[in-house]
């Protein structure tokens, strides 16, 4: 069975069961800067915490402390994201299932560039973790609530419920040769692009979808139907 870290980031997190399911079923729990207060809150402390620390209390990092944390400090200005890090953390690690809580909420500008996150394994620097072709994606996925954000891979299969909406968004200029199986509507020209949002609103018409595209990077955001 792969192994699964599980990053937990500032933003809002909305569902805590889900959440503690995550934390149970982790190999190892990975945590930037303000993230640990959902951790803290829950009574959990996890593996590692990565940041300034600037944003948690003296009480709160008490706890983490007496929890077996360990703190791994970083600049209050530096060039990289505190999700930039921790996501950086896990793949050196040799996580290749990963599931990002927290990357949403708050800040609009933290929230677009966390989803922007999910394209780091496309940088030069990940092809010295061995991540160079399409088969050698990683698994990393937003989730929380009713909902999962992730980029697709080519000839995959979207698992879920019939009434789930899919949407789907160019990440490259352009998606072209976009086809599928189990979805309500194909876009015009078989393609999606990025200065327009055509791809949003799809529909699951049975459990599972099937997708598949000749070029691009393709983004899906499922939102599963309660």
């Amino acid at each position: 069975m792969a192994r699964t870290c599980l990053l937990v980031l500032g933003g809002d997190i909305r569902d805590d069961s889900l959440f503690r399911q995550r934390l149970t079923e982790a190999d190892r729990v990975l945590v930037a800067d303000s993230g640990a207060r959902h951790l803290v809150r829950l009574g959990k402390a996890p593996d590692v915490v990565y940041g300034d620390f600037d944003s948690l209390t003296p009480e709160e990092l008490r706890l983490l402390e007496e929890g077996g944390c360990r703190f791994v400090r970083s600049p209050a200005e530096k060039n990289d994201t505190d999700g930039g890090i921790v996501l950086r953390e896990a793949l050196k690690q040799g996580f290749r299932d990963i599931r990002i809580w927290g990357a949403l909420g708050g800040r609009p500008d933290h929230s677009f560039a966390n989803i922007t996150l999910l394209q780091f394994v496309f940088l030069p620097e990940c092809r010295e973790l061995g991540i160079r072709e399409e088969e050698d994606l990683p698994d990393i996925v937003i989730e929380d609530k009713g909902y999962s954000i992730f980029l697709a891979k080519k000839k995959q299969w979207i698992e879920g419920r019939k009434g789930d909406f899919v949407s789907f968004f160019a990440l490259s200029s352009e998606v072209s040769g976009f086809k599928q199986q189990g979805l309500k509507y194909q876009p015009a020209g078989d393609r999606y692009v990025s200065a327009f949002p055509l791809g949003v609103s799809n529909e699951l018409t049975r459990e599972r979808a099937w997708i598949d595209w000749r070029e691009g990077v393709l983004l899906c955001m499922h939102i599963h139907s309660s």
